[in-house]
């Protein structure tokens, strides 16, 4: 069968599948006229992130449990906002900037499944959902490849991966970074992920910023400083 795709790119006929009847794939010029000739339906599928987005988000604000202090959906917007920040900032083109939205919408999605572990799940999720909204199988996978990069330790193949990382963990580097991480603690108490003191929190957590990195030239330009910043203060802390 041959799958002619139209997006709201305007990139037409992206993909078809493989004609086993004939054993080959048809010649990218002979497309349209290959599904005139057989008297195949075009099937038409518009990518709709608008819709995706919604639908997403409601399922997070049922979903996630109110003991998710940090992994909130508050805290997938400010990713969001931090995601598209960066993206304006590297040029991401639209259809990656569309892409890095809706994995961003996604990224903590498995959370309302699983904790540990969480990435697998969202992109599980990715693959169910997003069909529904008119995603292709192709951008399906790049968006799952983006979530699965985010899983510590960070695996970034790609700017847009590379963004999505540093947006995760934009906060580092902000003036609210102790009050995000105060988030993270009571979450991680509730859960009963740890048994630390306010000393042994600190002393965990400036081991983390000071093996941090970010990936991309828009991240380590704008949030490089802060995050120097905030280890010089935990420091201070624990002097």
């Amino acid at each position: 069968m041959q799958i002619c795709l139209k997006t709201n790119y305007k990139l037409f006929l992206l993909r078809e599948v493989e004609l086993s009847e004939f054993g080959k794939e048809s010649h990218s010029q002979d497309r349209t006229s290959f599904c005139d000739s057989l008297n195949f339906n075009i099937i038409e599928i518009i990518m709709d992130f608008t819709k995706a987005r919604d639908f997403i988000l409601n399922e997070l604000r049922t979903g996630l449990r109110p003991k998710f202090h940090y992994h909130s959906i508050d805290r997938t917007l400010d990713v969001y906002d931090s995601a598209m920040c960066l993206a304006r900032l590297e040029n991401l083109d639209a259809l990656e900037s569309d892409l890095l939205k809706t994995a961003t919408i996604l990224n903590d999605a498995g959370m309302m499944n699983t904790y540990k572990g969480h990435e697998e799940t969202s992109a599980e999720l990715a693959r169910l959902w997003l069909p529904r909204f008119g995603y292709t199988k192709q951008k399906t996978e790049w968006i799952c490849e983006m979530i699965m990069a985010s899983k510590t330790p960070h695996k970034t193949s790609t700017l847009s991966s590379k963004i999505l990382c540093d947006a995760d963990l934009d906060y580092l580097g902000r003036d609210d970074f102790f009050m995000i991480l105060h988030k993270l603690r009571i979450e991680w108490i509730q859960l009963n992920l740890i048994n630390l003191n306010l000393k042994e929190w600190h002393h965990l957590q400036l081991e983390f910023l000071s093996t941090h990195q970010y990936f991309s030239n828009a991240a380590r330009e704008s949030r490089q400083k802060g995050k120097e910043e905030n280890i010089w203060q935990i420091s201070n802390l624990l002097s």
